[in-house]
């Protein structure tokens, strides 16, 4: 038997957006967010007097700022940069019902482990006619960071900058 005992989600957001006659910001649109993700899982085999029970915790906290742009007529952008904050606690614990036994061990993943993410980014659309350009770019960086007994510890920064174009 496995069951989610509870999965919870919470989630607010502030939003500000504003309107301007400045063709490099033309629109301007601010958020900041905040997500609280608690999960409990509870498992057990047929026949079997042991249950397995993990729990996840995820608070998220991020944020945007986004500008439109509306250089001329026929060419179009959207630019901004982009945060998203992580803290993860996991744990996970079986109890033996017929021995009276619980044991602890390790989460789904490392208890009090971090991810942090943070991206700027400019995308342009182009329109000639019937001829539709877009370009754009993208850099991002992430952070991975934790104290693990079974894994060790982590501390991965990866960068990547991505570029895409159409026609």
């Amino acid at each position: 038997e496995y069951l989610f005992d509870p999965q919870k989600l919470d989630i607010g957001y502030l939003r500000w957006n504003a309107q301007t006659s400045n063709k490099w910001v033309k629109k301007v649109e601010a958020t900041f967010s905040y997500q609280r993700l608690e999960e409990n899982r509870k498992m057990t085999k047929t026949a079997s007097f042991t249950q397995n029970s993990e729990s996840d915790l995820v608070n998220t906290l991020g944020g945007s700022l986004i500008a439109i742009s509306e250089i001329n007529d026929h060419w179009k952008a959207s630019s901004g940069i982009d945060f998203y904050h992580d803290d993860v606690s996991s744990s996970a614990f079986s109890m033996d019902y017929l021995r009276a036994i619980k044991k602890s061990y390790r989460g789904l993943y490392a208890d009090n482990s971090i991810l942090a993410s943070s991206s700027l980014y400019s995308n342009h659309f182009i329109q000639l006619n019937r001829l539709n350009i877009n370009f754009g770019g993208r850099l991002n960086q992430t952070q991975i960071r934790g104290e693990d007994v079974e894994f060790g510890d982590i501390n991965l920064k990866p960068i990547a900058l991505v570029g895409s174009a159409g026609i």
